[in-house]
C-alpha cells in the first residue's frame, strides 16, 4: 500500500484511499475492501435475504435512535444532489402517466447512468439545482403540484362533496383566505385576464348599453353616479369578455356580487328609484318621422298616444309591468325600444296607419291572388313587426305593375283556419275584405277563421270592420330581454337553455337560469281572439 493508494482485496485495483470506507477495527482506520466491492457484497447478500438485512437495520435503529437519525441525515447530505436527481426523475415520469413498471424500470436505468457517467451525473444536478428543489418546502410544493395535475377530475369531485357538507366551514375558510391574501386575488385575476386576451366589447355596443340602461344600475336601479363595467357571468365561472356578457353597475352592486350569479346566488335589494319608462331618444326620433312635436314621453295625434318604452325600466326586478302602465292610459300604442332601434321601417309602417298617415287607395285597383311563398316572407319582413311565419297559404294584393301591395297568411289546422300574418304597404280601402273574400271562394271556406290582435298596437278595429267578432283574450305574453335585444319565451325552451347557458340547471326555475344569463322578464299585455264565422 502507498500512501495514496490501496489495493483492493476483493477486485485486487489499486484505488484512492477516499474510495475505502471506514473500519474502526483495523490500525489504519480503513476497510480493506473497496466501496464498490463492499456495496455488491452488500446488494447480493440482502437479494438472497431482504427480511434478515431489514431485520438487522431496524435493530440497530432502536438500539440507538439518535445515532440511526445522524446517520441517516450524514448520508443525505452527502447524496443530496443524487436524490433530488433521481426525485425529479420520478415525477417526470409519473406526470407522463406512464404505469408503475414502466417507472421503476426507467428509474434504474436512471440511477445505473448516473453513476456511470460523470457527464450525465453534472448534467442531472445541475437540472436538479434549476428546479430549485433544494429546500424541504420547495420539493413538497412540487410534488403537491403534480399530484393534483395528475388527479384533477378526482380532487374537484372531492372538494365539491367536501363543499355540499360543509358550506359554512368552507365559506368561514375561503373569506379567511381571501382577507389573509388580497395580493394574490389580485394577481390570480390579472393573470387570468390577461389568458383571456384583449376584451371584445365594441364601442357601438357599450354606448347603446348605456342608453338602454339610462345611466342607471343594471342590479338596482338606482342611477350610477360611479359607473363600473361588469361582468354579468364573473370571469371565474367561464364569463366571456363579449358584448353579451356585459352590463353597467353602481359600485356598491359591482363589490357586493363577487364571482356570484345573479338572482340564483345573489340578488340586490331593487327600490323603486326615478326610471324613465320611456326612451326619450328614439322617442324624439319617431316624433320627427311623423312630423309630430314629442310631449314629455310621448307623441299624439287625434287622440291616440304613442309610447316608445324602455325595456329595461320595464323589466327591473320588482318594477312597473306594461299593464299596469297602460291599465290608465287610454287609447294608445306602445313600441318598445329594441323595435324601434332594429325594426325602424315596421314600426313607422304600423304606426303611420293606425294614426291614419297613410297615403290610401281603394280597393278596386288592386287584383287579388295567390302568392308564392318567398314572395310572402320578404314582404312580411319588410312589413309586418313579427316578421314571418311559416303558413299553409299566401295571398296578396298586386297592383297593375303586378308588385305585392298587401299579403295575409292562412294556416289550416284540426282546430280551424287561422289568420297568421296580415300587412300592408300602404293603406287600401277595403284591401282586408277583398283578401278574406278571395280566401273563401278560392278554396271553398266554410269553417270560421281566427286570428289574434296584438293590443300594443290597438283594439281591433279593423277586425270588426270585416265582420269578426271578439271571443276572449290569452293570457298576459312574456319575453326575455337583455342588452342585446328581445327573445320569445318560445325560444328559450330547456333544452336550448341547457346547451347555449353554461350555469343551467334543472333545480332552478326558468327565470332564474334566465336572470344568471342576462335576461330579465319582460310582461307584455294580452292579445285579444276574434273569430270570423
Amino acid at each position: 500500500m502507498t500512501d495514496t493508494l490501496r489495493k483492493c482485496r476483493t477486485c485486487g485495483n489499486l484505488k484512492p484511499l477516499s474510495d475505502y470506507t471506514v473500519n474502526r477495527k483495523r490500525k489504519d482506520g480503513l476497510s480493506t475492501e473497496c466501496r464498490d466491492c463492499g456495496r455488491n457484497r452488500n446488494n447480493k447478500a440482502y437479494a438472497a435475504d431482504p427480511e434478515k438485512h431489514r431485520k438487522r437495520v431496524q435493530k440497530h435503529r432502536e438500539s440507538d435512535p439518535e445515532k440511526a437519525r445522524e446517520i441517516l441525515r450524514a448520508s443525505r447530505a452527502r447524496n443530496r444532489d443524487f436524490q433530488n436527481a433521481v426525485r425529479r426523475e420520478e415525477r417526470r415520469l409519473v406526470t407522463a402517466g406512464l404505469p408503475k413498471e414502466e417507472v421503476s424500470r426507467r428509474k434504474e436505468e436512471f440511477k445505473k447512468q448516473y453513476e456511470a457517467n460523470p457527464i450525465f451525473q453534472a448534467q442531472a444536478v445541475f437540472s436538479s439545482r434549476e428546479a430549485k428543489h433544494d429546500t424541504i418546502e420547495d420539493r413538497r410544493k412540487e410534488t403537491r403540484k403534480i399530484w393534483e395535475q395528475a388527479h384533477k377530475k378526482e380532487l374537484i369531485t372531492y372538494r365539491a362533496n367536501f363543499y355540499d357538507k360543509n358550506k359554512e366551514k368552507a365559506r368561514q375558510i375561503n373569506s379567511a383566505w381571501r382577507l389573509a391574501n388580497p395580493g394574490k386575488i389580485a394577481n390570480n385575476r390579472h393573470k387570468r385576464r390577461t389568458a383571456l386576451g384583449a376584451s371584445n366589447f365594441t364601442n357601438d355596443h357599450l354606448w347603446w348599453l348605456h342608453q338602454w340602461q339610462d345611466g342607471c344600475c343594471y342590479y338596482c336601479g338606482k342611477p350610477a353616479g360611479d359607473e363600473h363595467l361588469e361582468h354579468l357571468i364573473c370571469l371565474d365561472k367561464n364569463g366571456e369578455n363579449e358584448n353579451h356578457n356585459a352590463v353597467y353597475a353602481c359600485g356598491a352592486c359591482n363589490s357586493s356580487k363577487l364571482n356570484r350569479l345573479y338572482m340564483i346566488e345573489w340578488d340586490s335589494r331593487f327600490e323603486r328609484h326615478s326610471v324613465r319608462f320611456f326612451h326619450a331618444k328614439f322617442l324624439k326620433e319617431l316624433a320627427q318621422e311623423l312630423g309630430l312635436a314629442a310631449q314629455e314621453g310621448y307623441v299624439e295625434l287625434n287622440g291616440i298616444k304613442v309610447f316608445v318604452l324602455s325595456t329595461f325600466a320595464f323589466s327591473l326586478p320588482h318594477g312597473f309591468t306594461l299593464p299596469q302602465f297602460a291599465a290608465a292610459k287610454g287609447e294608445c300604442i306602445f313600441v318598445w325600444d329594441f323595435e324601434w332601434k332594429y325594426k325602424k321601417e315596421q314600426v313607422l309602417n304600423v304606426v303611420k296607419a293606425k294614426l291614419g298617415l297613410q297615403k290610401s287607395d281603394g280597393a278596386r285597383k288592386y287584383t287579388a291572388d295567390l302568392i308564392s311563398s318567398s314572395e310572402a316572407f320578404d314582404f312580411f319582413e319588410k312589413y309586418h313587426l313579427q316578421g314571418t311565419r311559416s303558413a299553409s297559404i299566401y295571398i296578396g294584393l298586386r297592383d297593375r305593375e303586378g308588385t305585392v301591395c298587401a299579403a295575409a297568411s292562412f294556416i289550416l289546422s284540426n282546430s280551424g283556419v287561422e289568420l297568421a300574418r296580415l300587412a300592408f304597404k300602404n293603406h287600401i280601402a277595403g284591401g282586408f275584405s277583398k283578401l278574406l273574400s278571395f280566401f273563401r271562394k278560392k278554396f271553398d271556406i266554410r269553417d270560421p277563421i281566427f286570428s289574434y290582435c296584438d293590443t300594443r298596437f290597438g283594439e281591433g278595429k279593423g277586425y270588426m270592420k270585416v265582420g269578426f267578432v271578439e271571443a276572449g283574450e290569452t293570457k298576459e305574453s312574456y319575453s326575455y330581454v337583455s342588452g342585446m335585444g328581445i327573445v320569445h319565451r318560445l325560444q328559450l325552451s330547456p333544452s336550448v337553455m341547457q346547451e347555449k347557458w353554461p350555469h343551467y340547471s334543472s333545480e332552478h326555475s326558468e327565470e332564474q337560469n334566465a336572470n344568471a344569463h342576462g335576461f330579465r322578464k319582460l310582461i307584455g299585455l294580452p292579445q285579444k281572439r276574434y273569430v270570423l264565422d
